[in-house]
């Protein structure tokens, strides 16, 4: 009888074929998840610097807080940021950022009067919140991240 026992069979073969394209499958829907979760996390760090970068301009501009009757006071950017080179007006005149990676985020600065005492109120110092928003393909506006600085006030 002839017996070769040195070689790979046909089902060997096979087997190892299969166990591969299993690995493959798996690794390449991981890849896909890791995609969108880069891009989430590309956004929120976009988000993040460019918050901090609208309350720096605003610490530097001659920008005042009003005095806080009624509700939290939406304050205008138009202004102190027009200027600044990634920063535009849109058709609809409002203040946007294009980052380097082609996406735009719209920048909102809300002045803090809700909750706070009359003890607090004659402070020099008045709580802001820098909220950065971003337009999504449907037209839905979604808050990307926001912060909370103090402004001097008038």
């Amino acid at each position: 009888m002839f017996q070769n026992e040195k070689g790979i069979t046909l089902v060997e073969i096979l087997v190892s074929i299969a166990l591969i394209s299993i690995v493959i499958t798996l690794f390449l829907s991981l890849f896909g998840d890791y995609m969108l979760m880069t891009k989430r996390v590309e956004n929120e760090v976009d988000g993040i610097n460019l918050a901090e970068e609208v309350a720096y301009y605003i610490e530097v501009s001659d920008l005042q807080a009003e005095s806080c009757e009624g509700g939290n006071i939406e304050l205008d950017l138009t202004s102190s940021l027009e200027n600044y080179e990634p920063f535009g007006l849109d058709d609809s005149n409002q203040l946007y950022y294009s980052s380097p990676q082609n996406q735009t985020y719209y920048p909102v600065v809300r002045q803090l009067c809700e909750g706070i005492k009359d003890e607090e109120s004659d402070s020099d110092l008045v709580p802001i919140e820098v909220i950065i928003q971003r337009k999504l393909e449907s037209g839905e506006i979604v808050n990307v991240t926001e912060t909370f600085r103090y402004l001097k006030s008038g």
